[in-house]
């Protein structure tokens, strides 16, 4: 019997030392979908999560139709900083990178958008965008 005992005590106690706490999610306010406009000034922005300290941000609007940084850092539970993302397109590459904060069902994602040349490197253009959205 007291073997038994013995037994489940270790069996409860490695239970629980296996059990994780999550308090350092910095995600949990913010995964969710927000919007604002409509017709040409549609936006929507997407947010998902890839673990405690990292999101998914994907944004849509007319113009630059949708983009995901998909490795998007968490600086805190309101503040983010967006993964470079860079591809090319017909001798240009577009980079986008930038940051953004999240308040009470609101979010505001401030992004640089480059243009090279690809074969001289040359900046074509610098854009600075501001998505805003609520859920």
């Amino acid at each position: 019997m007291k073997f038994k005992s013995t037994l489940l005590l270790a069996f409860i106690v490695i239970t629980l030392t296996q059990c994780k706490k999550d308090n350092n999610d910095l995600t949990k306010s913010i995964v969710g979908k927000y919007t604002s406009g409509t017709g040409s000034d549609y936006v929507e922005i997407i947010v998902t999560k890839v673990d405690n300290q990292t999101i998914s941000v994907y944004t849509y609007d007319t113009y630059n139709n949708g983009r995901t940084h998909a490795e998007t850092k968490m600086n805190s539970e309101t503040s983010f900083t967006l993964n470079k993302i860079s591809f090319n397109d017909i001798g240009v590459r577009f980079e986008y990178e930038g940051s953004g904060t999240y308040s009470t069902g609101n979010i505001v994602v401030n992004r640089i958008e480059k243009v090279f040349n690809s074969s001289t490197n040359a900046l074509i253009s610098d854009d600075n965008r501001t998505y805003t959205g609520s859920k």
